[in-house]
């Protein structure tokens, strides 16, 4: 049987060979750099911190081509006493999965329904590490995906239990282009590994914290707890809430005075690995964008609605920035720059630019939001525009650059009048659309090994939340009514958990196989042996180039930034989706 760990020494190599990474060679140092170098058993492609009684449970055995044993039987036991609880047959039957070329079969243990603590063993091969049955396995795991956003906090000192960083960044930073202006901008949080802080991707993440709020039929009972270990905690607002006015504030502070935000703040250059606390080199204001204004009145107009009922001042706060971005971009009608937001020249390549080259989907984004959270007639020729430029409603998941389907979302909560003028109810075209995408998904995933949206050509830079992405659009279609989406959401959730084709966990500090060396500045430069948990890195990626299936470019190492980079955008979906299935506040730090 050819272990998971020769297959990444194999990927490791043909990096190597390309010259992307330059990896020490001793073995000792190679075996640090893999993320499964800690575990060597049988190839079980898992949720690898467990499921709920209630859920539908599968592992997936891994099988290699040259391998001519077949065990007869797995089984479940219990991790302390070693009482089998299970014993199942292994199916002859095998699927090969299109993007990994994996042939799996499929362990189903779904029988298991008692709390408590697992192993999976398959005769004669080995078995697993312990894996939980419990109500509230998520609730850790989300906890600690909102607490890693708390660790990003800019400006602050943070301390998480074990993980800290001091006070950053509080010099008054230079806009471009008027540089005898210097201005304070502390707060925020740090975008990614390094430490800019960019508008796009930073609206992407607090809609996702702030969607929590909805009038939800089925809301996660975690999402309102005000006990999960950050600062705020315990002052009777949730803390999911608490933690993206963190970044709202930042927001808010990057509006000018005519309503347009600024694209980003950040340096001119990459700079070298060191502690935040330790980075003193000068930071820029940059100019202002069209995508990222939108992005500013799409979450201000929301966080109206969310922060009313806790304060009332800060929301009326909100929603004034909210009807200035708006008239701004009423007044500037074309995309802001001509041809969208570029970096300078002399940034080109030495900085994150998070461009986009058209601002559709934002200014209908911001258009929904700011219509949901007013009511405003004058906003709806605007929200049409979305029926008219995507009549399916949703085709793919949402990202930084394409938000129309946010837009959507909003618009389920404050119904568009219907005119006489109407072809079709454009309230029924955005429930049905909204469904027949997650038939769609559903229908896709029959046919693959591992249970996930991801295809051949969506092993893009952070494959890992587009998966997220996908689940948070699959939660929805569930409220719709849609009965195959709750399962297609819970396994893009699985997928990132371990259930994989390289049946590794991509969120730090859960799993027997999570990275332990992901692009995250911070923790590769404390005293820690573990990273920061509750990060999900972004996986796989044809962007890693190199040989091979995209599905399986993944390496464990602090320089891979292609495949094991952290990023607020990146959590955020994972704090919705493990949200809203845990059950229970970790008022703990880990």
């Amino acid at each position: 049987m050819k272990s998971r760990a020769r297959r990444v020494i194999q990927w490791t190599r043909v990096l190597q060979f390309t010259g992307l990474f330059v990896l020490i060679v001793s073995a000792a140092a190679t075996l640090s750099l893999l993320p499964d170098a800690r575990f060597d058993g049988p190839d079980i492609a898992m949720s690898q911190i467990g499921h709920r009684p209630e859920e539908t449970k599968v592992a997936l055995w891994i099988r290699d081509e040259e391998d001519t044993d077949w065990p007869d039987t797995f089984r479940i036991r219990r991790a302390l006493s070693g009482d089998i609880v299970l014993e199942k047959t292994v199916p002859t039957a095998q699927t090969e999965d299109p993007a990994t070329g994996a042939h799996v079969i499929r362990l189903d243990w779904t029988e298991v329904r008692e709390p408590g603590e697992y192993v999976l063993e398959l005769d004669g091969l080995g078995e697993t590490e312990p894996f939980r049955v419990d109500a509230d396995v998520y609730s850790e795991l989300f906890g600690a995906s909102l607490r890693a956003l708390t660790f990003q906090r800019c400006g602050m000192a943070v301390s998480l239990g074990d993980w800290k960083h001091g006070i950053c960044h509080r010099a008054r930073v230079l806009e471009l282009g008027d540089e005898d202006r210097l201005r304070p901008l502390p707060g925020g949080w740090h975008d990614a590994g390094n430490y800019d802080r960019y508008v796009p991707p930073a609206a992407f993440a607090v809609w996702h914290l702030l969607v929590t709020q909805r009038d939800w039929e089925l809301p996660g009972e975690a999402w309102s707890s005000d006990a999960l270990g950050i600062p705020e905690s315990g002052n009777g607002i949730p803390d999911i809430l608490d933690e993206a006015r963190y970044e709202l504030e930042w927001l808010l502070a990057m509006q000018r005075e005519d309503g347009s935000v600024h694209h980003k703040l950040g340096k001119i250059d990459w700079t070298p690995v060191t502690r935040p606390e330790a980075d003193h080199f000068r930071q820029y204001l940059y100019p202002v964008s069209s995508a990222a204004t939108s992005g500013l009145v799409a979450v201000t107009a929301r966080a109206a609605t969310a922060f009313e009922a806790y304060d009332s001042v800060f929301a009326a706060r909100c929603l004034d920035a909210a009807r200035a971005g708006w008239s701004w971009l009423t007044e500037n009608e074309g995309i802001v720059p001509a041809g969208g937001f570029r970096n300078p020249p002399e940034v080109l390549l030495k900085g994150g630019e998070y461009g986009d080259g058209q601002d559709e989907d934002e200014r209908f984004w911001a258009a929904a939001e700011l219509w949901r959270a007013t009511g405003d007639e004058d906003l709806l020729v605007a929200c049409r525009t979305g029926f008219v430029r995507w009549p399916r409603i949703v085709e793919r998941p949402m990202t930084w650059s394409s938000m129309s389907g946010a837009g959507f979302v909003a618009l389920l909560d404050r119904a568009i009048p219907v005119s006489e003028d109407d072809a079709t109810n454009p309230n029924e075209q955005l429930r049905e659309g909204l469904r027949r995408h997650a038939r769609d998904v559903a229908e896709g995933i029959r046919s693959k090994g591992f249970p996930t949206v991801l295809g051949g050509g969506d092993y893009l830079w952070g494959s890992n939340a587009y998966a997220l992405s996908s689940a948070v659009l699959m939660i929805v279609a569930a409220e719709l009514g849609e009965p195959d989406a709750e399962k297609v959401a819970l396994d893009q959730l699985h997928y990132v958990l371990g259930l994989n084709g390289l049946a590794q966990s991509f969120v730090t500090g859960f799993g027997w196989s999570s990275p332990r060396h992901p692009h995250h500045q911070p923790s590769q430069t404390d005293e820690i042996a573990e990273p920061v948990p509750g990060f999900l890195v972004g996986g796989p990626t044809r962007s890693a180039g190199g040989g091979g299936r995209p599905a399986l470019r993944y390496v464990d190492t602090f320089d891979s930034y292609h495949t094991n980079e952290v990023a607020i955008n990146w959590n955020a979906p994972l704090v919705f989706v493990a949200g809203r299935w845990a059950t229970s506040p970790q008022p703990e730090a880990r």
